[in-house]
């Protein structure tokens, strides 16, 4: 039986989406009174959250090509005339 890499990538794709949540939610519980590094935290946060999404939608809605990365291209390095 062979593995489904298009499966597998869509695994490793919310695995990253998991840990992406996961870094958000540690940092909104950081406790610091400068506003400076609480605002950076904050943009850190904001950050993590918004590519998790693109994580989860990458995964879940655009199908992934393989076949011309397996398969090879005509961007293979190779002529043929």
């Amino acid at each position: 039986m062979h593995p489904d890499p298009q499966g597998q990538a869509r695994e490793a794709l919310l695995g990253l989406h998991r840990q992406l949540q996961e870094n958000a939610s540690q940092l909104s519980q950081v406790d610091c009174d400068d506003p400076d590094v609480r605002a950076v935290l904050q943009a850190v946060h904001d950050l993590n959250q918004r590519v998790a999404d693109l994580v989860a939608e990458t995964a879940l809605l655009a199908p992934l090509e393989l076949d011309s990365v397996t398969n090879g291209s005509s961007c293979d390095g190779t002529r043929q005339s």
